[in-house]
């Protein structure tokens, strides 16, 4: 991409950021102002666990949810039976030498951090879909994952920007055959959000499509392809060294949630929606996942297909577990998130306003509706 089509990009990716941010604080404000932040936990998983409360609007209100673990994670490490050793180490470590330099103010430098990330993610997503379908697409794509209906997440002190900064750039480098830059950037990704081991299959991809299958393709490159699989694998051996309890063993008994046959809980999700006993959060997590199922068919089509293999990848793993709290995808509203090749797409029909209309506004509905939500300290993934 020539210099100015990047600075274009870098300056649209900070405006849309910038925006968000903006957005964010007006409405933790009203929502203050109106006494609807509760300052104090009021349901059991209300938690701040040993994380000194943030009482202020600006914030404060980001003080929620995941949130409250990462920071727990980057102010004390990890610790058994309290559910912190499923929220993998990048995020919180660069959190602790942030909030280090930043004197304390671990929350503000969380939020920095996502800050930057979700600028860096934009602007290559940007780049992406620009060198793929055009800048009129690539315009659309990142303005739709800003304000989509969960993309709060992407401002919000949650490791998600800078997983998706991340992928990105695994993507972005081995498309230019930059191999153990791709590798690194995929191994760091895995040690944010576990899902993105699924960076293997493109990468193979990538690899095999280069090289072949012969005797040729038995390079030191191919040692890329393991990257993901290696930061699982080292993580997890570090929980062992500590004595810490493995992942699959914390999420049973701490989070309720179980690996499953793929499809288990949208079917369940499903069944409840025919029996009208879904409420409108597992009905939009159903919807927005039968929107990325849909896109990723279309991807595997109309895309290069390393686009098509992560998405299916992603979300077969995504949707291998079972809720057994009756909260069938749970979270799958976020997650989707990651999927940055259905928001290439989405960029691409929007070239008809109609469309355009019918993406955005509803989008931004939700988004700030969501957002509110989280401010409030409810459930809004």
């Amino acid at each position: 991409m020539s210099h100015p089509n990047r600075r274009r990009s870098l300056y649209f990716a900070l405006l849309l950021c910038l925006s968000a941010r903006l957005l964010g604080l007006a409405l933790g404000w009203l929502l203050w102002d109106l006494g609807l932040v509760p300052t104090h936990p009021t349901a059991p998983d209300q938690v701040y666990l040993d994380v000194p409360p943030e009482a202020s609007w600006t914030l404060g209100v980001w003080q929620r949810l995941d949130a409250v673990y990462y920071l727990q994670i980057a102010m004390y490490g990890y610790k058994a039976k309290d559910g912190t050793v499923v929220f993998l180490p990048l995020y919180p470590l660069l959190v602790r030498a942030a909030g280090g330099v930043l004197g304390g103010r671990y929350l503000l430098a969380a939020l920095l951090i996502s800050s930057l990330a979700c600028v860096g993610s934009l602007a290559l997503l940007y780049e992406v879909t620009a060198e793929e379908l055009g800048t009129e697409a690539a315009g659309r794509a990142i303005v739709y994952q800003a304000f989509f209906p969960t993309a709060y997440v992407l401002i919000a002190p949650y490791a998600e920007p800078l997983t998706l900064l991340l992928i990105l750039l695994t993507f972005r480098w081995a498309r230019r055959e930059r191999w153990w830059l791709a590798g690194l950037a995929a191994f760091a990704a895995t040690l944010t959000r576990t899902r993105a081991v699924v960076l293997a299959i493109p990468l193979a991809y990538f690899h095999f499509r280069r090289f072949g299958f012969s005797a040729r393709a038995l390079r030191p490159e191919l040692m890329v392809v393991a990257a993901p699989l290696v930061a699982v694998a080292a993580y997890n051996l570090y929980l062992i060294q500590r004595g810490l309890p493995w992942v699959v063993e914390e999420y049973t008994h701490h989070w309720f949630s179980k690996p499953a046959i793929p499809g288990t809980d949208l079917w369940i999700a499903l069944r409840k929606l025919g029996a009208g006993e879904l409420n409108f959060q597992r009905s939009l997590a159903l919807g927005l996942t039968l929107l990325f199922i849909g896109l990723t068919v279309v991807a595997l089509k109309r895309l290069p297909l390393q686009y098509g293999l992560f998405m299916a990848g992603y979300l077969l793993y995504a949707l291998s577990r079972h809720e057994m709290a009756d909260r069938p995808l749970l979270s799958m509203s976020r997650h989707v998130l990651l999927l940055f090749p259905g928001f290439m797409l989405l960029g691409k029909w929007g070239r008809r306003p109609w469309i355009h209309r019918l993406i955005l506004y509803p989008s931004f509905a939700l988004y700030l509706f969501l957002m509110g939500v989280f401010f409030m300290w409810g459930y809004a993934e």
